[in-house]
């Protein structure tokens, strides 16, 4: 009987999950590829809008303070822009937050946009997020 008592509490121990301790790398790099899908948005709606990208991330910021977009989150604007931020515009569009510029010390996170399919008011994004790029 008390080998059944053990196995018991044993099987119960076992089925208890473990305590998660939160990441901060991990929590600080969903953050920064939370802001490259928020852009992603935003680059679709206005290519779509406009049938070109945007010269600068600041003509990006200035289009996305006119249009109601469901975003997951709100670009960080400010911390896009920082120096170390790389946002360039060819046939595409690349954006890179390097590991340093984030809080908690995340991974780097690139992103390359590609030209979305627009059909009135629906968008196809075409992004492809890389973390560590």
């Amino acid at each position: 009987m008390k080998y059944i008592a053990i196995l018991m509490l044993v099987g119960l121990l076992g089925c208890t999950t473990p305590t998660k301790k939160d990441d901060p790398v991990a929590k600080a790099t969903a953050e920064s590829v939370n802001q490259h899908i928020a852009v992603a948005v935003v680059l679709a709606k206005f290519y779509c809008e406009n049938n070109s990208w945007p010269n600068s991330i600041e003509e990006l910021m200035q289009f996305e303070a006119g249009v109601d977009l469901p975003l997951p989150v709100a670009p960080n604007w400010s911390w896009l822009q920082q120096d170390d931020a790389t946002f360039t515009v060819t046939d595409n569009v690349y954006l890179r937050t390097p590991d340093e510029t984030i809080v908690g010390g995340g991974h780097s996170v690139s992103s390359t946009n590609e030209p979305p399919g627009c059909d009135g008011d629906d968008m196809r994004i075409n992004v492809s997020p890389t973390i560590g790029g």
